[in-house]
């Protein structure tokens, strides 16, 4: 009986402590990359199931997935998608108000999402984007090009946050970057600080913590 009770602590602890993996893949170059996904889209999500707080890992009750659809590439328009590991521990990360960019397969009706597909976060409950590795930022500009979606080309010297903080002061010369551009967070404290020259980054890029440690 001892020797049971130790086995199952070790596979509970097991469960626990093993994150979900995924196969690595090679960047998207082209829309035959993308040929198994029947849903493209950047969204917003709108609504989520609750948390069922009894489970051992505290995982939404369901997997559904209210959206907003932001901008179509493929596939049909929905206001509701599906993530079929929602009760495991590859279940999607996911936060009302966020926006993400979603590959999706159908299946019965419904248009399922994963962890383990080209799925990633393009910004957060607050806008802040991933320019330190622009995940998500490099992806969607892929997928436009794929796609021949206008270029949303913003020639503004300021770009805001939701909650009204800066979040780019740039320079621009002849609808190029050329000058400086500084990226903060959007707590108002500075992010990056680069240089451009002709639309090409020169220089090194500065990237700062949140404490403001570079």
């Amino acid at each position: 009986m001892k020797c049971f009770f130790s086995l199952l602590f070790l596979l509970l602890l097991t469960k626990a402590v093993v994150a979900c993996t995924c196969a690595p893949q090679p960047e998207f170059k082209s829309k035959e990359d993308l040929k198994r996904y029947d849903f493209v889209a950047l969204v917003e999500i709108t609504a989520l199931p609750p948390k069922n707080l009894q489970s051992f890992m505290k995982l939404r009750v369901n997997g559904d997935i209210n959206l907003t659809i932001k901008e179509l590439f493929k596939g049909e328009s929905t206001l509701k998608v599906y993530d079929g590991d929602f009760n495991d521990d590859c279940a999607l990360n996911l936060h009302e108000g966020e926006n993400w960019l979603f590959f999706g397969t159908s299946y019965n009706g419904k248009t399922f999402i994963s962890r383990c597909s080209y799925t990633r976060l393009y910004s957060d409950t607050l806008g802040k984007r991933e320019w330190q590795y622009f995940t998500g930022i490099k992806e969607l500009d892929v997928l436009r090009k794929l796609y021949e979606h206008p270029v949303n080309t913003n020639y503004s010297k300021k770009v805001f946050y939701k909650n009204g903080q800066v979040e780019i002061e740039q320079q621009f010369k002849n609808e190029q970057l050329d000058g400086g551009r500084k990226i903060y967070y959007p707590s108002g404290h500075l992010y990056i600080t680069e240089k451009f020259g002709k639309g090409a980054r020169v220089d090194y890029r500065k990237i700062y913590s949140k404490t403001g440690q570079l």
